[in-house]
Formats: C-alpha cells, sequence, structure tokens
C-alpha cells in the first residue's frame, strides 16, 4: 500500500487515494481522533481536525489468506486558516486626519499593530474598529494592519493601505490702499489656509511699483508693505504665495494709490516804502511735514508781470519786484507749479505801497 501525505487547512478536510496491491481495501486511523478519519474504498478522508501534525495509520485488508496485512503510517498536517481582513485607503488634507472601517474575520485588530511605515511621527487612533490617521505631511504614504488571530486555529493576516495626504489651498488677502506722498503707510497682507488658519513664516512675493521684494509673514500671518514712498500715481501690486511642500500657492492683485503731497506756501502780506526801488519779497516753501523744500523754482505775478525766484537752503525765495512804483494796495499771486511728487500750490498775498 502507498498513501500520499495529506494537507489541509483548518476547517476544511483533506483527502488521499491508497494505491493497492494484494488487498481489497484499507483502515485508518488517527490515535486519539476516531472520528477524524473516513474510508470509502480506497479513499481516505481526514476532516475536524486542529491545526498541526498529525501520524495517520493505514492498514490494508488482504486480498485472500495467501495476503497479509500492511500497516504504513502517513503524515498529516493541518495548516493554520488565514485570519480575512478587509480596510480602505485614506485620503485628506494637510493639517487634518482621514479615517477608515477595518473589518476582520476569525481575528480582532488592535493598534500596536497599526503603523505608517517608515513614520513614527503619524498619529493613530481606534475606536470601534475605524482606524484615524493625522500628524503627516502632504504625500503618499503605506499603511499596515496586522490581524490578532482570534485562536491557535488561525494565523496572522497584514494587509496594507494607501493614504494621500493632499496639499491644503491657501488664500491671501490684500485690501486696497490709498497713500500720500511721504507719510508712512503700509499694504497689510494676509495669508491663510483653507480653514482660515494663519499661516506663520512662509514666503510672500510682492510686485508694485519699483518693490519687488520677498517677505516672510510673521506670526499673525502678515507683511506690510510701505508703499508711501513711492512715485504718486496709481499702481497695481501683484502678490503670490509660490506653495511649499504641504500648501498649495495662491495669489491676489491689489490697488495701491500714491497721491501727491500738498505742499506748505507761506507768503504774508507785505508794505514797501513807494521809494524803494526794488522791493525784496520772502515766501517759504516747505513739504506737507514741515522739511524745506530747497531750490524749487517759484513765480510771483503782479500788476501784470511775473518774477522768477528760487529757494535756497533754508527754503526761502526771494523776488526783486520792480514794477511798484506808485502808492497802493496790489494783491501778487505766488504759485508753486508742483512736482512728480507735490501738488501745486498758489497763495495771494496783499502788497501795499506806502509813503
Amino acid at each position: 500500500v502507498s498513501v500520499d501525505p495529506i494537507s489541509f487547512v483548518y476547517g476544511e478536510s483533506g483527502s488521499a487515494v491508497a494505491t493497492l496491491t494484494g488487498a481489497t481495501g484499507v483502515d485508518a486511523s488517527i490515535e486519539g481522533y476516531s472520528d477524524a478519519v473516513s474510508v470509502d474504498g480506497n479513499v481516505i478522508t481526514v476532516a475536524g481536525l486542529s491545526a498541526g501534525t498529525y501520524t495517520m495509520t493505514v492498514t490494508t485488508v488482504p486480498i485472500d489468506d495467501n495476503h497479509q496485512a500492511v500497516t504504513i503510517e502517513v503524515p498529516v498536517t493541518v495548516n493554520k486558516a488565514p485570519s480575512s481582513i478587509s480596510i480602505g485607503n485614506i485620503a485628506f488634507n494637510y493639517g487634518s486626519s482621514g479615517n477608515t472601517t477595518v473589518e476582520v474575520t476569525n481575528g480582532t485588530v488592535d493598534l500596536a499593530n497599526i503603523a505608517v511605515v517608515g513614520h513614527p511621527e503619524a498619529t493613530i487612533k481606534l475606536v470601534d474598529n475605524v482606524i484615524t490617521v493625522s500628524g503627516l505631511s502632504a504625500g503618499t504614504y503605506t499603511m499596515t494592519v496586522t490581524t490578532v488571530p482570534i485562536d491557535d486555529n488561525h494565523q496572522a493576516v497584514t494587509k496594507t493601505a494607501n493614504i494621500t495626504v493632499k496639499k491644503l489651498t491657501t488664500k491671501l488677502t490684500a485690501p486696497n490702499v490709498t497713500a500720500v506722498y511721504a507719510v508712512t503707510k503700509k499694504l497689510i497682507i494676509t495669508l491663510r489656509d483653507a480653514n482660515g488658519k494663519v499661516l506663520a513664516g512662509k514666503k510672500v512675493s510682492v510686485k508694485v511699483g519699483t518693490i519687488y521684494k520677498n517677505y516672510t509673514t510673521n506670526a499673525s500671518g502678515q507683511v506690510s508693505v510701505i508703499i508711501s514712498n513711492l512715485v504718486p500715481k496709481t499702481y497695481t501690486a501683484v502678490i503670490k504665495f509660490a506653495g511649499d511642500s504641504n500648501y498649495v500657492g495662491s495669489s491676489v492683485n491689489a490697488t495701491v494709490v500714491v497721491k501727491k503731497a500738498t505742499p506748505k506756501l507761506t507768503a504774508l502780506a507785505k508794505s514797501f516804502r513807494v521809494g524803494v526801488k526794488t522791493k525784496k519779497y520772502v515766501v517759504t516753501l516747505k513739504t506737507h511735514l514741515g522739511k524745506l523744500m530747497k531750490y524749487k523754482k517759484l513765480t510771483l505775478r503782479i500788476k501784470g508781470k511775473t518774477f522768477y525766484a528760487k529757494t535756497n537752503s533754508k527754503g526761502k525765495a526771494t523776488f526783486k519786484i520792480t514794477n511798484l512804483k506808485r502808492r497802493g494796495t496790489f494783491y501778487a499771486v505766488v504759485k508753486y507749479a508742483g512736482s512728480k511728487y507735490y501738488r501745486a500750490i498758489t497763495k495771494k498775498p496783499k502788497i501795499k505801497v506806502v509813503r
């Protein structure tokens, strides 16, 4: 008699065909497990055993009195049945968390058997067979989940799931701003994520007029750009956050208006003696901030004639009036024509010529 070894998985059955010579059949048994073996002709079936290894005794039934019974030992192996596990992939935005439900047959799952491969910084929670993952940067990861077998007849199974952490979108805000030249005014820019959280320590580029610079957001997620020193006119500020490993870039435009400043022209009433041939009239020109305006050209028109003068280092311009030869009261028009930074300004002082 010859019988191949029998091997099967726990919970199932295994069989083998006995090849016979000089025998009509066989008897088969496993010691201690009387109900585990059944024989149908020369087909031997084994079932109902726990996982492990066994020895089955097979004895022939001789065909006649001229043959003797023969006994052999046949190894029987019952393999552990695998646990089964079902788990879905996880996707979430950076800064938040994602979850999936795990389903296990013939086993359980505990937190110690769940891991994000190569990333111990991941925060993993397990509540009622729901796995929640957070604490990861944007990118793709692999999570492993290994079952705890329900008993010694089952073996642990490991299943993998993909984790995708998507970059979080961002938003830049920059209200339009109006400034007066040289009066400190700032363009305030704020960077937030899609959840409204301000983002500190991020690089933001700003291009407006002659300003083209990278700034770093402060603890309030803001950068401030002084725009009042630009040449007065209307600008479009182009503001960009290029994004980084965790955040999607964003951009915004803002309108920046810088207005010309209005200088201060002091031209007081003045009296001259009629006998003074050249009457010297002094005016003072200062900025809106009170600073002297040096070497600026001014005009004075009186009694149909225009005179010219330029401010000195002290912001004073002296007009030499030569056409007032009679007594009387006259009104002069003193004017600074302005520049690309300053508005024009006019004063009308009263000038008297007396005896």
